[in-house]
C-alpha cells in the first residue's frame, strides 16, 4: 500500500513544477510491477496536484484483472484509496494501455468528487416508496395499489438509471479537463480508456442492456465526450 501525500493550499507546487515540462515523461511503462507503480505514483501525484486533493493511496491488486478502480471509503474520507489491478501491473508494454490508465484514473478521481444530486435522491426514494406500496399491497391483496406502486417503483428506478447516465457523461467530460489541466492529453486518455471498455462490453450491453444500467456503452461516452469537448482538442 503507497500513500501519496500532496502539498497544501499554504504549500502549492511553483509555476515551474506545475508546467509542462513537469508533467510524468512515462505513464505507467510495464517494464515490471514496481516500476508501474512508481509510474502510476507519479501520475497520482500529477492528477492530485491538479485537483487539489490531499493525499491518495495506492492499493496493489494483483488478483484484478481492471487497470485502475476506486476502493469505497467513509463518507468524508479526504484521502481516496486507487486499486492497482494486475491488468496494469502485468500488461504488456503499449502506449495505449498508458493512456489508457491516466484516463482511469483521472476518471476515478472525478466520480469520487461528483455529488449526489437532490433529483437522485428523490429517484431513490420514490423507488423506495414504490417497493414499500408492491409489499403492502400483496399484504393486502390489492391489485390496483400493486399496479400503481409498481409503476412508481419502476418509473423512479428508470428515472435514476438515466441521472445516473448524465452523471457519468458530466464525470467523463470532467475528466478530460483535469488531464488536460495537468498538461495531458485527455482525449487520447479517455479515448484509450473508453475503447478498452468498449472490448469488454457484451454484446446484448451495448444493444439494450443499458437501459437498466447506470452506466451508458463506451461508444455512447465517446460520441458525448467528442461532442462536449472542443473541436481542435479532438484531436
Amino acid at each position: 500500500m503507497t500513500l501519496l501525500s500532496f502539498p497544501s493550499r499554504d504549500n502549492q507546487p511553483t509555476a515551474s513544477q506545475s508546467s509542462p515540462e513537469n508533467k510524468p515523461d512515462n505513464m505507467p511503462n510495464h517494464a515490471g510491477p514496481s516500476q508501474v507503480l512508481v509510474d502510476v505514483s507519479a501520475l497520482a501525484l500529477h492528477l492530485g496536484r491538479a485537483i487539489g486533493l490531499p493525499a491518495i493511496m495506492l492499493l496493489p491488486e494483483p488478483e484484478d484483472d481492471s487497470l485502475l478502480s476506486a476502493e469505497e471509503t467513509d463518507d468524508g474520507d479526504p484521502i481516496p484509496v486507487v486499486v492497482v489491478g494486475g491488468g496494469l501491473l502485468y500488461g504488456t508494454d503499449r502506449s495505449h494501455t498508458a493512456l489508457s490508465a491516466a484516463g482511469a484514473l483521472a476518471h476515478t478521481l472525478i466520480c469520487r468528487e461528483l455529488p449526489v444530486t437532490a433529483t437522485q435522491l428523490w429517484t431513490g426514494r420514490a423507488a423506495v416508496l414504490g417497493y414499500l406500496g408492491i409489499l403492502a399491497a400483496l399484504v393486502w391483496g390489492s391489485l390496483l395499489l400493486c399496479i400503481i406502486a409498481g409503476a412508481v417503483c419502476g418509473s423512479a428506478l428508470l428515472a435514476g438509471q438515466a441521472l445516473q447516465r448524465s452523471s457519468e457523461y458530466a464525470a467523463d467530460l470532467a475528466a478530460w479537463r483535469l488531464l488536460e489541466g495537468a498538461y495531458l492529453d485527455g482525449h487520447a486518455c479517455l479515448t484509450a480508456l473508453l475503447s478498452d471498455i468498449a472490448d469488454r462490453e457484451p454484446r446484448h450491453y451495448q444493444r439494450f442492456g443499458w437501459l437498466i444500467s447506470g452506466v451508458p456503452t463506451a461508444a455512447a461516452r465517446a460520441r458525448a465526450l467528442a461532442a462536449a469537448i472542443p473541436g481542435d482538442a479532438a484531436r
